[in-house]
């Protein structure tokens, strides 16, 4: 039976004038004290960072939120990959 292991990139959109929050990269584990967190300065590089360590994407989710006018802006990306493990 195949085991993995998982992580995600959390990519908070940037609004112009707006709190600032940094792209994380974040290696999943059992309990909170297994999970690491890294600060990366982009999605992008990232992905190719864990292509290149043999991470596949799994998915990508687009975070929404209603804005007063009504309209639906994004407000966060993720990505979600994962890796065999040995």
């Amino acid at each position: 039976m195949d085991k993995w292991t998982y992580c995600k990139i959390i990519d908070p959109v940037k609004v112009v004038g707006g709190p600032t929050e940094p792209t994380r990269l974040v290696f999943l584990g059992v309990s909170n004290e297994e999970e690491r967190v890294e600060e990366i300065d982009t999605p992008e590089h990232g992905l190719a960072r864990l292509g290149k360590e043999g991470w596949g994407l799994v998915s990508h989710t687009q975070l929404l939120a209603m804005i007063d006018t009504g309209a639906m802006v994004p407000v966060m990306e993720v990505f979600y990959l994962k890796r065999e493990m040995d």
